[in-house]
């Protein structure tokens, strides 16, 4: 690579200089802007957008703004007045690259930016990374040519808001400096109360929804450590002095994180429930009684303090055509070993936690849609999917005996 910089000759209250973009930017400042009010469209507009980077390399960035104009000594400073001619395929150095979020309020989240390394980052540079201003940072180091995801984990704000996070890594500059999150709340549509006399004639069965999933997570990071290599150094005033000298190096070393959800479904007939039948692993009840359910996700992960374990669980009932309505579960269980179920049922006398089936739910197969998810890992959110179905046969009115009343 060659850097170059484009300078500018021109006299200024009598003097005669030969300065570089920077140079001019930096005098400019101790002139408090009186170089740029006089020489303005020679020193703050020729000179500097004379060369710019289209993309960063030696720890400069791009310059994307306009072409054209008079600019602001600290973004000349930054960003113009410079090229590099490249002798082979250039490689970014060091760029972060950012991830926008949507998160859900009151929950703990992890964020993560790429750093990519053009020449090396030992632990002699210091380099880190400031996520969300003073508030977390991280140190890294990278071996030249190399990457890594670099995260923090925090927590949501309790409303809705969009945060803005500023990224900033001492060690070479952001390709995006500001990563913008919508962090959303999670609201139950609670389904109405069902009654014996409700009626669906028009009721069609739809298959059961399928979202994107992500179960398995794998992220790293480098290690770095030194390499000693002790040379004799001979004193050139003494034929008999010298010292040791260590002119070892840094090595760097690949350590390899992982994460995975494993959630599993089971729903039974309720307790209230007089006539349901156990088939194998599955039950037959009649529509118009409720059905319990209990899910667990296992979050098993080889970073135990840089995953969270699953914060939410939804499920989607087919008499809805999985959409419409919905029941946040409630956490019976927390931790990466977690246990949901429904909540109380304000239509149930007894506060059963159950969901009633409709009593026009015709006769067949009932199927429950089930998504866990608000794992985060460096590697993004872990999301699971499931499904349990039971047959209908019959109705809760089956049930009702009828008998004459016997007067005395």
């Amino acid at each position: 690579m060659l850097l170059i910089e484009p300078i500018l000759y021109f006299r200024y209250n009598g003097l005669k200089f030969a300065a570089t973009a920077t140079e001019v930017a930096l005098y400019d400042q101790i002139t408090s802007g009186d170089l740029k009010a006089k020489l303005g469209y020679a020193t703050h507009q020729n000179l500097p957008l004379s060369m710019f980077l289209d993309i960063p390399q030696l720890g400069y960035p791009a310059y994307s703004g306009p072409a054209t104009g008079i600019k602001d000594d600290a973004t000349i400073i930054e960003q113009l007045g410079l090229g590099i001619v490249n002798f082979k395929e250039p490689v970014p150095d060091p760029v972060v690259t950012t991830y926008d979020y949507e998160y859900r309020t009151d929950t703990d989240v992890i964020t993560a930016v790429r750093v990519y390394a053009g020449g090396e980052i030992n632990p002699d540079d210091n380099a880190y990374v400031v996520i969300l201003g003073k508030t977390y940072s991280k140190s890294f180091v990278i071996p030249a040519g190399e990457s890594q995801l670099i995260w923090v984990k925090w927590h949501t704000p309790k409303e809705p808001q969009v945060v803005n996070i500023d990224v900033h890594a001492t060690d070479g500059s952001a390709a995006k400096s500001t990563i913008t999150c919508n962090v959303v709340k999670l609201g139950e549509i609670t389904p109405p109360n069902p009654t014996g006399r409700d009626r669906n004639d028009s009721f069609k069965t739809v298959s059961a929804p399928s979202y994107p999933t992500k179960t398995t997570a794998t992220w790293g990071e480098w290690h770095a450590y030194w390499v000693p290599h002790w040379v004799w150094v001979s004193d050139d005033d003494d034929d008999d002095g010298g010292y040791w000298e260590d002119q070892g190096w840094w090595e760097f070393e690949w350590y390899s994180y992982t994460a995975k959800l494993v959630p599993t479904m089971k729903i039974t007939p309720d307790e209230k429930v007089p006539t349901a039948i156990t088939r194998y692993s599955s039950f037959e009840m009649k529509s118009g009684y409720g059905y319990n359910i209990k899910v667990t996700a296992s979050v098993s992960t080889s970073r135990e303090y840089d995953v969270t374990p699953i914060q939410n669980v939804v499920t989607l009932f087919p008499e809805f055509g999985y959409k419409t309505y919905d029941r946040l579960l409630e956490a019976t269980r927390t931790g990466y070993y977690s246990e949901w179920e429904f909540k109380q049922n304000k239509y149930s006398m007894t506060k059963q936690r159950v969901h009633f089936t409709p009593i026009w739910y015709p006769d067949g197969n009932y199927k429950t849609y089930m998504i866990s998810f608000d794992s985060w890992t460096p590697d993004g959110q872990l999301v699971a999917q499931d499904t349990f179905d039971f047959e209908i046969e019959g109705n809760a009115y089956d049930d009702w005996v009828i008998v004459p009343q016997k007067i005395e």
